[in-house]
């Protein structure tokens, strides 16, 4: 008969736990509030960049100075947008054509569906009536 040893379980020496940088400890988090400021600033910014955009589109001319033509430089720009917008309504019609608006068509989609008060849960939402809220402005 073959005797059984007793097994023998290995201890591992015990090592410190490893500490995590800060940069990537994924436990530590911003406050709700700090994100949303960050966030609301984010698209705030955007909003503007898009509306500067249309302007600088909707007014642009050909007597503008810009990148695909040499203009007298003592002419003001006719662009709302100025300087800055007659070169990017300039270089936005000469890459895509008409088709240009469609990117803003497409930033504007955007801004909207990442507007925060539209991706906030239905339990956090407050209750509002929009026909409440006409009857109380008509009053």
């Amino acid at each position: 008969m073959t005797q059984k040893r007793p097994h023998k379980t290995q201890t591992k020496p015990s090592t410190p736990p490893k500490k995590r940088s800060p940069g990537r400890n994924s436990e530590r988090r911003r406050a709700p509030h700090l994100t949303h400021l960050l966030n609301d600033a984010f698209w705030l910014l955007a909003l503007v960049l898009v509306v500067y955009a249309a302007l600088a589109l909707a007014s642009f001319s050909m007597q503008d100075p810009a990148w695909s033509r040499s203009i007298d430089g003592l002419t003001e720009p006719r662009n709302l947008a100025g300087l800055v917008g007659a070169y990017l309504a300039d270089i936005g019609y000469y890459l895509f054509g008409l088709s240009v608006w469609w990117w803003l068509v497409a930033a504007t989609v955007w801004l909207y569906k990442s507007f925060r008060p539209h991706s906030v849960p239905e339990q956090e939402r407050k209750p509002y009536n929009i026909g409440l809220a006409a009857l109380g402005l008509a009053m």
